[in-house]
């Protein structure tokens, strides 16, 4: 009878060696090792996750759109055929070669940077004649966000895209960083700001931008100026006058459109010259 004890305990050992070096031994599956499968991963900051088509594999496939656009243009997509300028055309080479180095990370860097002007531009405006309030410059109006340099600044760049007006409009002509930053201080940073990229309707958009981009502003001399200021400085006494004369009358301020009375007797002086007889 202890024999026979012995003997099953000794099968019983046997028996969970046995299933043991099976276990260790067999496939890995996660149902059999669950409790020896990894920690879970820990979150990933959004920023990490932030994925640029200025990268280096982004890089990569630009470079390989432009060898495929040399080898033959109508390979690629036709808003890439903009960009015929990048590898020069044969029959003119000779007439412009101060884009030839250029490459197509440069121009959508330089795109980029139009884009921040159009959108941000007004942030930059002098809006403050007297100089009094800071302003605190956004980073996508400096050239060094986009990696450009001061050397860059004399280097000539064509930045015409298909299907836009204004500056980027595909009839452009071939410019100098110094002259397209030139422009878009004047239009975009100087006493008047545009805010206008919200708008959905592209055609409109489309439309303003051709009139601030390629519309040179007007030029005022002394005594012009002067003639703007007496009918403002005129417009903020007729409001004092109405607030004076009627007191408990409920009416609305002119502030923020003061400029629209000097409007309007501009409007009606230029009728007059017209010869109209009635408005």
């Amino acid at each position: 009878m202890m024999a026979w004890v012995r003997c099953s305990s000794s099968l019983r050992y046997l028996a969970r060696e046995e299933r043991a070096r099976f276990v260790l031994t067999r496939p890995f599956h996660s149902t059999s090792l669950r409790l020896y499968s990894a920690p879970p991963s820990l979150p990933v900051p959004l920023s990490r996750l932030a994925d640029s088509f200025l990268d280096g594999t982004s890089s990569v496939y630009l470079e390989g759109l432009q060898r495929a656009w040399e080898a033959d243009p109508r390979s690629v997509d036709e808003p890439w055929d903009t960009f015929r300028c990048f590898a020069g055309d044969p029959s003119s080479s000779s007439s412009s070669p101060g884009i030839s180095g250029q490459t197509i990370q440069e121009s959508m860097q330089l795109l980029l940077l139009v884009h921040a002007y159009q959108v941000n531009g007004h942030l930059k405006a002098k809006l403050d004649p007297l100089g009094l309030e800071p302003r605190e410059i956004p980073e996508d109006l400096d050239i060094r966000s986009y990696g450009f340099t001061e050397a860059d600044l004399d280097r000539e760049f064509f930045i015409g895209v298909w299907r836009m007006s204004g500056f980027l409009s595909e009839n452009r002509p071939v410019q100098t960083l110094r002259e397209i930053l030139s422009r878009f201080e004047r239009a975009y940073c100087g006493t008047i700001g545009y805010e206008y990229m919200h708008i959905p309707d592209g055609e409109r958009c489309n439309w303003l931008r051709e009139k601030i981009e390629t519309v040179e502003p007007p030029e005022y001399g002394r005594e012009r100026r002067q003639v703007i200021l007496d009918r403002l400085i005129w417009s903020t006494r007729f409001e004092n006058f109405l607030a004076t004369k009627w007191t408990a009358v409920k009416r609305f301020g002119l502030e923020g459109a003061e400029t629209m009375i000097p409007g309007m007797k501009e409007m009606l002086d230029r009728v007059a010259i017209s010869g109209w007889r009635a408005l």
